[in-house]
């Protein structure tokens, strides 16, 4: 067991890697957990999993259609909006793959409405 010393620095020390050991552990656990304010900044997205699709609603958003931009995956859905206030983006990842050509999405009343098939299984027959 370490123990420890009365010179002079060594309480200055262990604290400062207390410092960095209390940073990098809020870093990695719970700062990227954490919303990030530019991903709310036009609501949240509220995403309901129906089975054979998923919907992802976003509302409150003050934006043109051709200020949207949505990139799908197979496991995430990354929506951009340009606006006076400057670039906002949401991500949601999703625990299915989904058919991203198949994505469809539309904005009215400023209700974004996306849906995203979800990626059927392949069969596969024995020979």
């Amino acid at each position: 067991m370490a123990q420890r010393s009365d010179r002079p620095g060594y309480r200055d020390a262990f604290e400062g890697f207390e410092r960095v050991v209390d940073a990098l552990f809020d870093d990695l656990l719970i700062a990227r957990w954490r919303p990030r304010p530019d991903e709310s900044a036009h609501g949240d997205a509220q995403v309901i999993d129906q089975g054979d699709r998923y919907e992802v609603t976003m509302a409150r958003l003050r934006a043109d259609p051709h200020q949207v931009e949505i990139e799908a995956t197979e496991r995430r859905l990354i929506v951009r909006i340009e606006g006076a206030a400057g670039s906002h983006q949401r991500v949601v990842n999703f625990q299915h793959q989904v058919e991203a050509g198949e994505v469809t999405a539309r904005l009215e009343e400023q209700e974004l409405r996306i849906i995203l098939p979800k990626k059927r299984p392949r069969k596969i027959k024995v020979g």
